[in-house]
């Protein structure tokens, strides 16, 4: 089916990860609401790397799904081909740079289908949801992970807070939106120098306002190749004359099984 990177409360932390050169193809026929590469509602497990992975899955779900506020994922160097986006649902402290989203159809409205949504789901329930936050069971899960921080007098507390100060400054008052440290908030985020071809991406305004970079993320029509050595024959090493201030150079010739 995929993966699922363990979400919520009730499971252990998933932390330090590297999930890489891997070549996923035509995952998740069977579900819905899920992607080939799943984690949610977490502020703990933190900092797992999704990189240099190439992800074709032809059909409508998801390619990496960061559910429900799912925080501190690093994303990037990663090429996604055809119909399935990435979706960041309102995490903070994501990094999601220098992918690549190439699709070769459209929506049936005849408009370039989504390559990946950074989203920021809990700043806009109130707006679209009537309501707050907390009114989303989703969220009070995402919540109660705060619980499974290590505090003062916990045997790994002061290695976690030299680590992650700023899991420790997350405010408790889920309705202070406008603060980047309440847990409703998709603070702090880098999302910058994604390419999508034959789609498009798309940045919320409340991911945009309190990011930390937010740049560089262009579309391009099917017909253009901006990065790729022969995309035609399948060939998606990134060329020489991009520089890599334009765009990672990803070890496209190592994924896969060796």
């Amino acid at each position: 089916y995929g993966y699922c990177a363990e979400a919520g409360p009730a499971f252990e932390r998933t932390i330090d990860c590297v999930f890489e050169y891997n070549y996923i193809y035509n995952a998740t026929y069977d579900l819905g609401d899920v992607g080939a590469i799943y984690t949610g509602r977490s502020f703990v497990n933190r900092d797992n790397v999704f990189r240099y992975n190439l992800i074709e899955i032809p059909h409508g779900v998801f390619s990496i799904y960061l559910d429900d506020g799912v925080a501190a994922q690093q994303i990037y160097g990663n090429i996604f081909y055809n119909y399935a986006p990435l979706m960041h649902s309102g995490g903070q402290y994501m990094q999601i740079h220098d992918n690549a989203f190439i699709c070769n159809e459209k929506s049936s409205s005849g408009d370039y289908v989504t390559s990946f949504h950074a989203w920021a789901k809990y700043y806009t329930w109130y707006d679209g949801q009537g309501g707050t936050a907390w009114e989303s069971g989703n969220f009070r899960i995402l919540y109660g992970t705060l619980g499974l921080r290590p505090m003062p007098g916990d045997e790994y507390y002061e290695l976690w807070h030299d680590r992650w100060p700023e899991l420790y400054e997350i405010i408790e008052d889920y309705d202070d939106v406008e603060n980047p440290n309440c847990p409703a908030t998709p603070g702090f985020c880098s999302v910058y120098n994604n390419y999508s071809i034959g789609s498009k991406g798309e940045v919320d305004e409340g991911v945009e306002k309190f990011a930390i970079r937010c740049e560089n993320n262009r579309d391009f029509t099917s017909e253009e190749n901006p990065l790729f050595v022969n995309p035609t024959l399948g060939d998606y090493r990134i060329r020489d004359d991009v520089s890599e201030d334009e765009f990672m150079h990803i070890p496209f010739e190592e994924i896969g099984r060796y």
